[in-house]
């Protein structure tokens, strides 16, 4: 190959160093021989026709590798290709290896103390006597301390009925239970004011026990403490001023009734259970601008009575 190819560079040089004339003159003298003719004393005819184009010479020897080229510029980047499909599950992989201890957790809320203790549990039976053991050789002791008393000995049978005994002395009276009633009556007309109630006086007493109701005040005073019951009549003679009478305990309004109505003469009634202590006070108010009626026939009364002492 590089014998060849030196061959060929020489051959070239060669040529190259010819003038065109000497290359003219060459070929000229070269067809001259070839006809026999001496064209060194003859003069050169015009130039004939061109000759047909003659067949292909015999293909030359390749010629050496060219030098590599440039590296081409990298084309653009293809359109992303679709998602392929979703592939198989991969198989399970190892354990892994364990992870350091972790740190010690809060300690937890106190948990509740348990219950009480239980019952205590029933006595087992009472073991057999043991045997008497063998008297000492010793001299007697001195005589011990007296043991307690033993357990009472079963009842004999009942005795003979004795005579029968002197009368005794009279006993004194059982306690009497506190006593407090009252039973009084109104023997005129009242009436009250337009701008505040009064409290109904009485001037006619029936009973007052100890004397626990004023009849000057009208107020009854509770001395003993128990459970009382009140009751109260009253009567009007006008269908203008019909009366609006109320039951009063420590100045607080307990009950109240009234006559109302187009009849000029009518009367009305109403009671009560309360439990007073000592100090406690009752009595009966009528309202303001209003009038009840009373006489000598006693229309309208007020009553009251201890019957369960504490």
């Amino acid at each position: 190959m590089i014998s060849t190819y030196f061959l060929i560079s020489i051959l070239a040089i060669s040529l190259a160093a010819r003038t065109p004339e000497e290359r003219a003159e060459k070929k000229a003298n070269k067809y001259s021989q070839a006809a026999g003719t001496c064209l060194s004393c003859c003069e050169r005819g015009d130039m004939g026709p061109q000759g047909a184009q003659g067949p292909p010479g015999v293909p030359g020897i390749q010629g050496p590798s060219g030098q590599p080229g440039m590296h081409g510029n990298h084309g653009s980047n293809g359109m992303p290709g679709p998602n392929g499909g979703k592939g198989e599950r991969g198989e399970k992989g190892d354990r892994g290896a364990f992870g350091p201890k972790g740190e010690r957790g809060v300690s937890g809320v106190p948990g509740n103390p348990g219950g009480p203790p239980g019952p205590r549990g029933v006595p087992g039976p009472e073991g057999p006597q043991g045997f008497q053991g063998a008297t000492g050789a010793g001299e007697p002791g001195p005589q011990g301390i007296k043991g307690d008393l033993g357990p009472p000995g079963i009842t004999g049978p009942e005795g003979q009925k004795g005579d029968k005994g002197l009368k005794g002395s009279q006993g004194n009276d059982p306690p009497r239970p506190p006593q407090s009633a009252f039973s009084v009556a109104r023997e005129t007309a009242l009436k009250a004011p337009g701008s505040s109630n009064v409290i109904i006086t009485f001037s006619h007493t029936f009973i007052n026990t100890n004397n626990h109701f004023n009849s000057n005040s009208g107020i009854f005073t509770c001395v003993y403490n128990g459970t009382y019951y009140f009751i109260a009549h009253i009567y009007k003679a006008s269908s203008n001023s019909w009366p609006i009478v109320r039951l009063i305990k420590n100045n607080v309004n307990q009950l109240a009734f009234m006559d109302y109505g187009s009849d000029s003469t009518d009367s009305t009634s109403n009671s009560l259970i309360l439990h007073l202590v000592k100090g406690d006070k009752v009595w009966l108010s009528l309202d303001a601008g209003k009038a009840l009626f009373s006489g000598t026939n006693r229309h309208t009364t007020f009553s009251g009575f201890l019957f369960a002492w504490d």
